[in-house]
């Protein structure tokens, strides 16, 4: 036995040399400015090719997902998002993929997606489905792929087990033998430094163009934080504990990121869905504070609601996240009057339907 755990070790060793061996000898890429979502040009035969050989590999582990509803839903994002990104010129091949326990998603050359059947049943909206979805098409748009099919298929298998390798080590702790930790961890996530040394900045970067890309497509960027600051929570979201052995950052990194981004694509927000720029609510709200710019401003208007119950929503969008509601005859304070929808500021800080509520 003791023989057993000193070869486990030494692989652990020798797999963490070999990284940084790789991450030394990779090739300098120059980054993606904040704020830019890179254009695509033409998509050839031997791209679609090589989504294809991708796609026939994952399926030989995940089943496809025949389920309209379930399909549909995600074709409907992935081309609000593409025509956003003026991505649309090129087809864009999606599926959703069986595996209920396992919330990922992949993308990769040939404008192939593949969705887990787990992150429909997480997210909480369609803004929150766009964050993973704009990551994904962000990581296609950037050149992050491997140069070989079966490389790229390593890749994101990694990136699924990364998952529940994070889940299990969440359960049982990163106490104990070096070995136990060696046999989880080298099977699974630093397989995937290896294919790639430049994963972790690579997820970063697809973070920020994914967040722009949202904006563009007029759903609300806050929705990524609030979608990462719950993941940050969730094991089977979560990175390994060792930052450095794990293909993706940590959730702390990312909102850190993300949150330095959020005004600069809360602009974009504003202009794409034609409204004003957002308030101090919006910004508050992506950390969480819901309540902390509810007071009633000199310019506000009172309305009273009208119907019986009234939804308040996070963004001007009924698939945002529902964060209140109304009764009948409620005065609210109205900020400003975004076509079909108020933002309003008491009682609570969010978004309700214009219909509902009449000015006092």
């Amino acid at each position: 036995m003791i023989f057993i755990h000193k070869i486990r070790a030494f692989s652990l060793a020798v797999s963490v040399c070999i990284i940084t061996f790789a991450a030394g000898c990779a090739s300098a890429r120059q980054p993606v400015p904040p704020g830019v979502v890179p254009q695509q040009s033409s998509v050839y035969s031997e791209d679609e090719q090589y989504g294809h050989e991708v796609f026939n590999q994952l399926t030989k582990s995940y089943p496809v997902d025949r389920s309209d509803d379930n399909v549909n839903r995600i074709r409907d994002i992935v081309d609000k998002l593409v025509k956003a990104a003026r991505a649309d010129h090129n087809p864009w091949h999606v599926y959703v993929l069986v595996g209920d326990d396992i919330k990922n998603a992949a993308a990769t050359r040939g404008n192939f997606i593949f969705v887990w059947s787990g992150i429909l049943k997480t997210a909480t909206s369609d803004a929150e489905i766009a964050t993973v979805l704009a990551h994904e098409i962000g990581h296609v748009l950037a050149g992050h792929t491997a140069p070989d099919p079966a490389e790229e298929t390593q890749r994101i298998i990694a990136g699924v087990a990364g998952t529940v390798t994070g889940s299990v080590l969440a359960t049982r702790g990163v106490a104990g033998p070096v070995a136990d930790l060696a046999e989880i961890v080298v099977r699974a996530s630093l397989e995937a430094l290896i294919v790639n040394p430049n994963q972790q900045a690579n997820e970063l970067e697809a973070d920020q163009i994914g967040i722009f890309m949202m904006a563009d497509a007029s759903y609300d960027p806050a929705e990524a934080i609030t979608f990462w600051e719950r993941a940050q929570h969730d094991p089977a979201f979560g990175s390994l504990p060792f930052e450095f052995m794990s293909s993706h950052p940590s959730s702390s990194t990312r909102l850190e990121r993300l949150r330095g981004l959020l005004p600069q694509a809360q602009e974009r927000y504003a202009a794409a869905s034609g409204s004003a720029v957002p308030s101090a609510y919006a910004m508050n709200s992506a950390r969480g504070d819901y309540r902390s710019d509810h007071k009633r401003a000199a310019n506000d208007e009172v309305w009273i609601v009208q119907e019986r119950e009234t939804v308040v929503y996070s963004g001007p969008d009924n698939g945002s996240k529902v964060i209140d509601k109304l009764a009948f005859n409620s005065e609210v304070s109205v900020r400003s009057i975004r076509g079909r929808w108020l933002e309003i500021t008491t009682p609570v800080g969010g978004f309700v339907r214009s219909r509902d509520l009449a000015p006092k």
